[in-house]
């Protein structure tokens, strides 16, 4: 963006002028760079807050499935429970019954 000498020199301007716009054209650069960089910054600082809640939503989403997952094997730990308690106490009241299923009243003393 600085001047060339013979764009200064078509301007008429002085050396003094010259100086003073290479300065000017040098801060302006620099100002523009900074810019940049800050802009640059934002973005990337952006950009990791979004990949720091996209990474929130999915840990999160993970304990819900965890958490179900759980419940599931509990329910199904305790109806497997219920079931072998079924099936022992009905171990123990068939012991009582015949092959027909009603009491034998003939066997009790």
């Amino acid at each position: 963006m600085a001047l060339s000498q013979s764009a200064l020199t078509h301007l008429d301007y002085q050396p003094e002028d010259q100086d003073e716009l290479l300065a000017m054209s040098l801060a302006r650069e620099m100002e523009m760079e900074q810019e940049l960089r800050e802009q640059q910054s934002l973005e990337r600082d952006r950009r990791l807050a979004q990949e720091a809640q996209i990474r929130e939503e999915q840990y999160q989403a993970d304990e819900r499935i965890a958490m179900k997952l759980q419940t599931a094997l509990a329910l199904e730990e305790a109806y497997a429970q219920r079931k072998e308690s079924r099936v022992r106490m009905g171990d123990r009241a068939s012991s009582h019954l015949p092959s027909t299923g009603y009491p034998n009243f003939s066997s009790y003393p």
